[in-house]
């Protein structure tokens, strides 16, 4: 009698793991540093400043963000586009769907915006940024509606690059329509198209595209600015040096965690500005620690989702002889 023996076998050879770029966390960080400043100011009743080529922090560091996003879509092999994708829409969609429903449970305890079912549905799919523009609970995850938007272009370009140039262009006419989404748009174009040099795209091309852009911000549209500040964050994989080990360790992990803060972020200040008016610092110390709490039980909340989900749906499978 032959003995049953249960084995393991994967579905696929285990990917190599991307190189992580220190500095490029590094400047993810930062720019959620900005993104919070900008609503720590309109919260507080304030005028953001213009910071850079008309920007304020806000659009900085979106913009940054985007850049990123782009130069990070831009690795790894051409063709699969819907592998791509799909760990893409996991990533971002988790963590937002406890977000957004924490968001909309509270407007309808405090009813503090009308949300017809529309809205909600819209909300929960992600697309709330296209279709009720006005109307968000949650006026922030505007952002989420565009990202998953870029990630949609970008797998169209894991399939035929050739796209990648028309993508631009229709962007650029697209800035008289809708210049916010369109210039963060070209902002993920640009780190896309410099990504497909490399995840170290050439310094000196990146500073021409910069600069370039600059120019064109002056005589062309506004918008283009986007792309310089895309161009700056690129140029920070230049950067020759590197940190300790535990360092980068540490900056990789808040950076990871910098999408979880963005989602929960905003409702803190909002409370802390309750508590205190108008002040600047206690809605920022109030406000960032909560935030800073808010993200870790976000962080663990999703953690335990996706051990559920692996346990329902597990990568491996086990095949059985006899």
């Amino acid at each position: 009698m032959k003995a049953s023996r249960t084995e393991t076998v994967t579905d696929k050879p285990l990917a190599k793991p991307i190189e992580r770029l220190v500095w490029l966390d590094a400047a993810r960080l930062g720019a959620m540093g900005l993104v919070a400043l900008q609503h720590i100011i309109t919260i507080c009743d304030r005028e953001p400043p213009k910071v850079l080529l008309g920007l304020d922090p806000g659009q900085i560091g979106v913009a940054i963000f985007f850049a990123i996003s782009g130069l990070l879509a831009a690795q790894g092999q051409q063709g699969h586009a819907v592998r791509w994708l799909s760990k893409r829409l996991s990533r971002i969609y988790l963590p937002y769907w406890i977000a957004v429903t924490g968001v909309l449970s509270a407007n309808y305890i405090v009813q503090y915006k009308p949300a017809p079912l529309s809205l909600v549905i819209a909300e929960l799919a992600g697309v709330v940024g296209w279709t009720h523009r006005g109307d968000i609970v949650g006026v922030y995850f505007w952002f989420v509606s565009l990202l998953l938007f870029c990630y949609l272009l970008a797998a169209v370009v894991k399939l035929d690059r050739r796209v990648l140039p028309l993508l631009v262009v229709a962007s650029i006419v697209w800035l008289w329509w809708d210049e916010g989404f369109a210039a963060n748009t070209l902002a993920f174009l640009t780190g896309l198209s410099l990504g497909q040099l490399g995840k170290r795209p050439s310094p000196l091309l990146t500073v021409g595209v910069a600069l370039a852009a600059a120019v064109l911000t002056f005589t062309v549209h506004p918008g283009f600015a986007c792309v310089t500040i895309a161009g700056i964050a690129i140029l920070s994989t230049a950067i020759p040096f590197s940190l300790p080990e535990h360092t980068e360790a540490v900056i990789a992990k808040l950076s990871e965690l910098s999408y979880h803060f963005y989602l929960v972020h905003v409702p803190f200040y909002l409370a802390a500005d309750k508590l205190f008016p108008n002040a600047l610092l206690p809605v920022f110390l109030l406000g960032t620690t909560g935030a800073v709490i808010g993200a870790a039980v976000l962080y663990v909340m999703e953690t335990y989702l996706r051990k559920g989900l692996a346990s329902l749906y597990p990568s491996r499978r086990t095949v059985e002889s006899v």
